[in-house]
């Protein structure tokens, strides 16, 4: 993933709504898989900053089909966002954790069962079973595990990397 910088950004510190590009490892360089664009009021991203409501459209750059929508509504802390595929149907949600000094989210289903956890940079997870660290000179790297069963332990999926 790798996100699109606006000059005007650079040259004023004046918050613009993100785009990205996401590349997959099989596709040809420099061709996206997907791209993706926020949608915010210039209100919220002067006075909320990353705490901001907004919407993401996930769409395919070849067909500009509508792909996944994510919508995240304004929250103090411990944000959420919906999810949403290409034709507003729920897929489910993605919830902040509170963990100290750490970046933990966990990814529902459209039942409210938990699917996924993530963890991200610098974050121990102690239990009786493991210590896991996701550790790295990159500030952006995540791990995706399945939920923990019953005994504490997680079976690691995926580590995904961005670039920003």
């Amino acid at each position: 993933m790798q996100q699109q910088v606006e000059m005007v950004e650079v040259l004023t510190g004046y918050e613009t709504e993100n785009r990205y590009k996401v590349f997959a490892r099989s596709m040809p360089e420099n061709v996206p898989l997907l791209q993706a664009r926020e949608t915010s009021t210039c209100c919220s991203r002067s006075c909320l900053g990353a705490k901001r409501p907004f919407e993401m459209t996930i769409f395919s750059p070849q067909t500009k089909a509508l792909v996944m929508k994510l919508v995240r509504p304004y929250k103090c802390c411990l944000s959420e966002m919906q999810v949403l595929d290409g034709r507003a149907q729920v897929l489910g949600w993605v919830k902040q954790q509170c963990v100290a000094c750490a970046r933990s989210l966990l990814l529902y289903d459209n039942s409210g069962k938990v699917v996924y956890e993530i963890y991200g940079p610098w974050y121990v997870v102690l239990n009786l079973y493991a210590i896991l660290r996701f550790c790295s000179c990159s500030p952006w790297q995540f791990g995706v595990m399945l939920p923990r069963t019953s005994d504490g332990k997680g079976m690691y999926c995926v580590q995904l990397m961005t670039s920003f």
